[in-house]
């Protein structure tokens, strides 16, 4: 009797099993068709002061990233409506859009639709490199009117206030120089908390100098895509530093800045996602 209690225990443990990995399956299938928008910092949006007067509206900041048009299951259609009723002032691309030839054209024309679209064309609108982003990647984007911030400061203004974007180059295939990024801030004389840093890959955080900036926004790391148990997905599948810290999607206090990595859009090297949808993130940053 117990050996047969046995063999029914182990069968439905099996059939379990089984059940649990076509789940899992499905849902990964299914996970990067599921646009997630998060915002952050929207807590004061729209309060009054303590006289009765109308606070300083929020700076709207929508941050994409890792497009990979290759194995994006979004369509451009519901991409871009998710990104107009964000209602955003300035739209920052961490990077990454595709590195397969064959993929260019819809890419270019997702960002063409963005660039283009009456309710975002007035959006200020920069990209810093990715790794997957060739130089023809590059000279296209800039085609469309999309700078490309390679350890370059640029400054938006907005309602009578400066922000500072300071965009760095690719870790992977580039070279970061913070000096740059830092030496052209302090020149502009706008205070650290209208600093925005935009690198594509987050490694670079924890070697960025504190208090240069308030915030810190990058993407790479998928939010790990194919989630595994404990993160086995970064520690056998990529070198990267930060995420074996626990770091690697979300928002986070860090070197004295508030730092986000985004989950991205599309799909690497397959187009499945596991407890990690596509993301847009929506800043409401005020001074």
């Amino acid at each position: 009797m117990p050996g047969s209690l046995i063999a029914q225990a182990s069968g439905l443990l099996a059939v379990l099993l089984g059940l649990s990995l076509v789940y899992l399956l499905i849902r990964a299938f299914w996970e990067p068709t599921l646009l997630e928008i998060t915002q952050i910092d929207s807590s004061h949006y729209g309060r009054e002061n303590a006289t009765g007067e109308q606070v300083q509206p929020a700076l709207r900041v929508l941050l994409f990233s890792d497009i990979h048009a290759e194995h994006l299951r979004l369509s451009d259609q519901r991409l871009v409506e998710a990104m107009v009723q964000a209602k955003p002032d300035l739209l920052l691309f961490a990077g990454d859009l595709t590195a397969k030839t064959h993929a260019l054209p819809r890419a270019l024309g997702l960002i063409s639709r963005i660039r283009t679209h009456p309710d975002l064309s007035a959006c200020p609108f920069f990209a810093v490199p990715g790794n997957h982003d060739t130089p023809e990647v590059r000279a296209q984007l800039r085609k469309l009117g999309v700078p490309i911030l390679v350890n370059q400061t640029v400054a938006v203004d907005w309602h009578g206030q400066s922000w500072l974007i300071m965009g760095l180059d690719d870790l992977r295939h580039g070279k970061p120089d913070f000096s740059k990024i830092y030496t052209e801030a302090a020149l502009s004389a706008v205070p650290v908390n209208r600093r925005i840093i935009l690198a594509h890959n987050p490694d670079c955080l924890d070697e960025l100098e504190p208090n240069q900036a308030c915030w810190f926004m990058g993407g790479h790391f998928h939010g790990g895509q194919i989630w595994a148990p404990f993160q086995l997905e970064f520690r056998l599948l990529r070198s990267e530093k930060l995420p074996r810290t626990g770091y690697y999607k979300g928002a986070q206090l860090r070197r004295s800045m508030n730092a986000y990595i985004s989950r991205g859009l599309g799909c690497v090297a397959i187009p499945l996602r596991l407890f990690s949808k596509p993301e847009l993130t929506l800043f409401l940053l005020r001074d």
